[in-house]
């Protein structure tokens, strides 16, 4: 069987002007590229060479490809564009402070500069969302009930509902100002 080989290899500039190629058998084929390597050295000629003599797997070579290191041109040509990192530049604060505990005049100072902030990225935060239907363990709850029955909240909860106006339904007529619209309206007995 023969094969077509190339005198000047492709990898070296050679085309396929019939003056460049030669009918081997695969033996002679596999010597070319031995003989080739030896003069010039280049990787590619020893594939071939070991491929066509049966002395590397198909497998062997492409992985040999593959893992071949870039060359600086490949590198160049498939380099990624740097992002634009000025607005970091100088900014000291955020790698200073990481992992520091803030004092409460620090978290007050924060939280006075954001005040009238927009905060964009706040729509659609699910943080919120992300325990719920979890059980809460059994310090987390007392820490909620604990909070929810401070005089301090009680005092604001009272506040609200002295705000809110006195509710009356046409129906049976009971008064009410917390959650008339939400539980009697809609189940009152004498409606139906």
């Amino acid at each position: 069987m023969k094969q077509i080989h190339h005198i000047i290899p492709k990898h070296m500039g050679g085309t396929d002007d019939p003056s460049n190629l030669i009918e081997l058998t695969i033996e002679e084929h596999a010597e070319a590229h031995r003989i080739l390597y030896e003069q010039h050295g280049k990787v590619e000629d020893k594939r071939a060479w070991l491929g066509l003599a049966k002395m590397m797997s198909k497998e062997e070579i492409i992985y040999e490809i593959i893992s071949q290191p870039k060359s600086e041109e490949w590198k160049e040509k498939n380099r990624k564009p740097k992002s634009n990192t000025e607005k970091y530049f100088g900014n000291t604060n955020a790698k200073g402070n990481a992992g520091k505990a803030k004092s409460t005049e620090h978290k007050k100072k924060i939280s006075e500069s954001h005040k009238g902030m927009k905060k964009d990225w706040l729509i659609g935060n699910k943080n919120g969302t992300v325990l719920k239907g979890r059980k809460k363990t059994q310090e987390h709850q007392q820490a909620i009930n604990e909070m929810l029955n401070s005089p301090e909240v009680k005092e604001k909860i009272a506040a609200s509902w002295a705000n809110k106006p006195i509710l009356k339904c046409p129906i049976c007529g009971t008064e009410g100002k917390h959650n008339m619209n939400r539980y009697h309206f809609n189940n009152c007995k004498k409606a139906k």
